[in-house]
């Protein structure tokens, strides 16, 4: 079994390498400062994560020590390139972007997307990816998945944060809660406070901020709505997917009501009538939502194991 090198994003490179030593593979996460220690093993593989193509003298530097290390290496494919987030968004902006795509294609690098909508994303750019899902456990939200809350009220989830207000549609989803008075929406992430100030909060919504148990606000819930521009494949979707609940989400999923393009009056609608049984698709949701359940935890871990090639060989 090949040993695995991870660089990138601190946070996810030692959550992955947490999950592939349970598994048996022998992963080290590499910080920038330390990025020569690559070099101690050139029979490895090397997973860069969440880092993408943005272009500076760090990230040059950083570059070249790979391209070095690509070179010791008789140039066998062995560099892989995870992207999980907002780092596929625009891969290729900008000419120093471009240049760092040309070297991955140079290094002959393959490509792993976490979200099966960034493999179009990427393609524009030039950069064929296999998608292959980021692992996150649902075991704990699966275990709610019995608990039914009491039809009234009906109950709407939201996830807002401060920083990501714009590209979670913050303004919109105030708007939609406005449209839809006789529903009482929660939001988790965020106060009233830190809601911009220009923004009228509607009296049927409710802000918690942080909460210790989001899971638990969660189960009480009928409905979880996600409308965001940028996205991976969200860990509270999952979470709601897993509890049965119906997922209003502007990705392409099965399981789940897209709502991506969709106007404000139609997304009320829509959720007006789940709240009413007047829906169709709200049980052709929930039916494929339980039929289709996510692979477990472990089973996601095997699959990116065995997408970066590093299981024995028969």
């Amino acid at each position: 079994m090949k040993s695995l090198f991870l660089l990138g994003s601190p946070y996810w490179c030692r959550y992955l390498e947490t999950q592939f030593r349970k598994e048996g593979v022998e992963a080290q996460y590499v910080p920038h400062r330390s990025i020569l220690r690559v070099f101690s093993n050139c029979d490895a593989n090397l997973l860069l994560v969440g880092y993408g193509t943005r272009f500076s003298l760090k990230h040059a530097a950083i570059w070249l020590v790979i391209f070095l290390w690509w070179l010791a290496r008789r140039r066998r494919e062995n560099i892989f390139v995870y992207w999980i987030g907002t780092d596929a968004a625009c891969p290729g902006a900008g000419s120093g972007s471009r240049l760092l795509v040309w070297l991955l294609n140079r290094v002959h690098a393959r490509h792993l997307c976490g979200a099966p909508w960034f493999v179009e994303a990427l393609l524009a750019h030039g950069i064929r990816a296999q998608p292959v899902l980021f692992p996150y456990d649902t075991s704990s939200a699966l275990a709610l998945a019995e608990y039914r809350p009491d039809p009234i009220p009906f109950r709407i989830l939201v996830y807002l944060t401060r920083g990501s207000w714009e590209n979670m549609n913050g303004a919109k989803l105030l708007e939609l809660a406005r449209q839809t008075p006789e529903l009482e929406w929660s939001v988790i992430g965020m106060l009233c406070s830190q809601v911009p100030e220009e923004q009228h909060i509607p009296p049927n919504m409710r802000f918690l901020g942080w909460v210790e148990d989001p899971l638990a606000v969660m189960s009480l819930s009928h409905v979880f709505i996600r409308l965001v521009d940028h996205d991976a494949y969200s860990g509270m979707v999952r979470d709601a997917q897993a509890m049965g609940k119906i997922v209003l989400y502007s990705k392409p999923l099965d399981g789940v009501i897209d709502i991506s393009g969709k106007p404000i009056p139609e997304m009320a609608d829509i959720l007006v009538r789940i709240s009413k049984g007047e829906w169709d698709g709200q049980i052709d949701a929930s039916i494929k939502a339980a039929e289709n359940p996510l692979p477990l935890f472990s089973d996601q871990v095997k699959n990116l194991i065995r997408a970066l090639e590093l299981g024995e060989r028969s």
